[in-house]
C-alpha cells in the first residue's frame, strides 16, 4: 500500500478538511483506499487545532473556502509556528485563476488541487508528499538533519525524490498547478545537480 513503507509500521495520517460533509466523507473515504490514516474535520478552526498538537499529521488536505477560518488562513497559522518537521499542506479549491493558485501557494501551501479533484492526479500528489515526509521521518531517526542550514539536503533523499519526480512528472504536468509544481521541483533538482 502507497501509505507504507518498508520499516514504518502505521500508515501516514493526513488531516482532511472541508465544510461540506458530502465531500470530506469521499475525501475520507479517498485517502484510505490511497493507504493513509485520515484524520476528517469540518472546519478552519477543527484544522488549525489537530495541526498545532504536537502529534500533528505531517500532510493536511484543506479546503480554501470554509466558514470562519480558510485553509488559506490555517496555512498562514501554521507557517508561524516554527516545527522540526514540517506539516505539507495541498489547498483544495474550485478557484481556477492562476492569480488565485499563487495566493494559495503564497500563503503557505505547498501544493495546490483543483475541484472537482482529478483522483488519479491526487493520488501521485499523495505519493509524492508521503515519500518526503518517510524520508525525512527517517533521517531523524538516523540523527541526520533534515535541510541543512545551508539549505542542502541530504544526498540519498534528494536522489530519491528526483527518481520518483520523473516517473510521476507526465501525470503532474497536466494542470497548470501542476505545471507549476513542477517547474519548482525541476528548479531544486537542476541546483542539487539531479
Amino acid at each position: 500500500m502507497p501509505g507504507y513503507d518498508a520499516g514504518m509500521s502505521s500508515p501516514i495520517r493526513i488531516l482532511v478538511a472541508d465544510d461540506n460533509p458530502v465531500f470530506l466523507r469521499l475525501l475520507e473515504t479517498f485517502v484510505h483506499k490511497c493507504g493513509y490514516e485520515p484524520l476528517p474535520v469540518a472546519d478552519g478552526e477543527q484544522a488549525l487545532e489537530a495541526l498545532m498538537r504536537p502529534d500533528a499529521p505531517r500532510l493536511a488536505i484543506l479546503d480554501w473556502e470554509m466558514p470562519g477560518m480558510t485553509g488559506i488562513e490555517v496555512c498562514r497559522r501554521i507557517r508561524q509556528q516554527p516545527r522540526a518537521l514540517p506539516t505539507y499542506v495541498i489547498l483544495l479549491s474550485s478557484r481556477t485563476e492562476p492569480s488565485e493558485v499563487v495566493e494559495g501557494l503564497h500563503s503557505g501551501a505547498n501544493d495546490y488541487v483543483r475541484k472537482p479533484m482529478h483522483h488519479e492526479e491526487m493520488r501521485l500528489r499523495l505519493g509524492i508528499w508521503a515519500r518526503i515526509v518517510r524520508m525525512e521521518e527517517e533521517l531523524q531517526q538516523r540523527g541526520v538533519a533534515t535541510p541543512a542550514a545551508d539549505g542542502t539536503v541530504c544526498h540519498d533523499l534528494l536522489t530519491d525524490v528526483a527518481a520518483w519526480w520523473r516517473d510521476a512528472l507526465p501525470i503532474v504536468t497536466a494542470t497548470s498547478a501542476g505545471r507549476a509544481l513542477a517547474t519548482r521541483m525541476d528548479e531544486i533538482l537542476e541546483r542539487s545537480g539531479r
